[in-house]
């Protein structure tokens, strides 16, 4: 099982998010783009949005990090299932 932490994440000056998190010991940092996205908007998006956007790219960004065996796979793709452990840090934990 791969063990995924999500840190608390910073704002970059464009607006957008850097997401920071560790794959079993090793960190990893993604960019999310949302800068132009709240910008269009006429108020910022709402925590549970935020909270679903960076929860979506979390996994996604951990889902490409963790190799499925790669193109020389001797085992048939018995390395494509994998196994995750996430804790992420959301803005509203009662939700």
């Amino acid at each position: 099982m791969h063990e995924v932490v999500c840190l608390p994440h910073e704002s970059a000056r464009d607006g957008d998010d850097l997401l920071r998190l560790t794959i079993d010991g090793a960190p990893v940092t993604m960019k999310l783009s949302i800068g132009r996205l709240s910008a269009r908007l006429v108020a910022d998006l709402p925590d549970r949005a935020l909270d679903l956007l960076e929860i979506a790219a979390l996994v996604y960004g951990a889902d490409a990090a963790v190799s499925r065996g790669g193109s020389a796979d001797q085992h048939m793709g018995a390395k494509w299932h994998r196994r995750f452990s996430v804790t992420v840090l959301v803005r509203d934990a009662a939700f």
